[in-house]
């Protein structure tokens, strides 16, 4: 992966591979944000994968990772949630 930083191309290493820009997301984290790149059927279809999760679990026990991003750490394998 190329050095990431703020403005510069990522792509989420997810099963859909989809292109996005590197974003400041609080102090020292860089997260890369692709929604804003899908189109218009592509949102739908994610916005309805993640309804889908949802109400597969009960309402009060949701732990759905709904974000639009992956952070570096997460594209690298890194996720720091064990």
């Amino acid at each position: 992966m190329r050095d990431p930083h703020e403005g510069g191309i990522c792509h989420v290493e997810a099963e859909y591979f989809y292109p996005g820009i590197w974003e400041k997301y609080g102090e020292n984290e860089l997260i890369c944000n692709y929604w804003q790149f899908l189109s218009e059927i592509d949102k739908e279809m994610l916005e309805s994968e993640l309804n889908e999760d949802t109400n597969e679990v009960g309402y009060d026990e949701t732990e759905v990772d709904n974000s639009d991003y992956d952070s570096v750490d997460e594209m690298d394998g890194k996720d720091t949630e064990d």
